[in-house]
């Protein structure tokens, strides 16, 4: 089987990865296939070491290669695990979505509807003496239900 060698410098956490360096090389799974996590036979041990991503077109999968061994003298172990995004790339580009939870949160989603946007309407008036005299402010709100 064809495998797709690469040199990638970019974040693991970056959709579109810029793959340099693409080499062709033969290769073979070695033992029973976890689509996720493969490990992969190379011949050539000496000339690959350098690369850190890889393509697998029967698989139609990115992975990184996360550890590589040699076995015997010219003979490449990889242990790979899937990139998802650049997997499937095109998938996530033309999804949507809307986040009801993240670490920096969004003040104008209500959480228990769903497609529910709320914003207040705020109107703010300045009072020429602040209702009293005594130093003190005064807030007044009211809830208007459309």
């Amino acid at each position: 089987m064809i495998i797709k060698l690469y040199q990638v410098d970019d974040k693991i956490n970056k959709l579109d990865k810029t793959l340099n360096n693409e080499t062709d090389v033969n290769g073979d799974f070695r033992g029973s296939v976890n689509i996720g996590a493969p490990t992969i036979n190379l011949v050539g041990a000496q000339q690959y070491q350098d690369f850190n991503y890889c393509y697998i077109p029967d698989l139609d999968r990115y992975y990184f290669i996360e550890n590589m061994r040699i076995e015997r003298k010219n003979y490449l172990i990889c242990d790979l695990k899937i990139d998802v995004l650049q997997s499937f790339k095109d998938k996530i580009k033309t999804g949507y979505g809307t986040a009801v939870e993240s670490e920096n949160g969004n003040n104008y989603i209500d959480g228990f509807v769903e497609n529910t946007d709320v914003r207040p309407i705020i109107d703010k008036y300045d009072f020429i003496d602040k209702f009293n005299h005594m130093g003190n402010y005064y807030l007044v709100t009211t809830v208007a239900q459309q």
